[in-house]
Formats: structure tokens, C-alpha cells, sequence
């Protein structure tokens, strides 16, 4: 996952030197500091959180009788 994010901060910046190490770097850090279980630590919650949603969420909302 580390070496997809350097490549991808690559494709984004473009041209522009060490940009990509200044914004891989910021990522990196942050990562660390608010999500210690990493990235995909962040996805993994999301997928819970949304599929907790879908379970509370009534399925009679928006049918069309009422």
C-alpha cells in the first residue's frame, strides 16, 4: 500500500520536484498519527459504518404509498 501511494503522489504532482515527497510524506504522517492501523484499517471502518447503515435504514422508505 506504501509503494501505491508513492506512485500515486507521483502521477499527481507531476512534474513538479519533490512535491510528491512533500505530499507522501504529509499522508505518511498522518496516517500515523490519527489511523495507527493504517489505510486500510480506514476502509475496513468505512465498510462497517456503511454497511451498519444499510441494516438501521427502514426498507419502506421512498416505495411510493403513503
Amino acid at each position: 500500500m506504501v509503494k501505491t501511494l508513492g506512485e500515486l503522489t507521483k502521477l499527481m504532482t507531476g512534474d513538479a520536484p519533490g512535491l510528491d515527497l512533500v505530499i507522501y510524506g504529509s499522508v505518511l504522517i498522518l496516517v500515523i498519527a490519527f489511523a495507527p492501523r493504517g489505510i486500510t484499517g480506514i476502509l475496513l471502518d468505512l465498510r462497517h459504518r456503511l454497511v451498519s447503515l444499510r441494516r438501521a435504514a427502514p426498507a419502506s422508505v421512498g416505495d411510493g404509498h403513503g
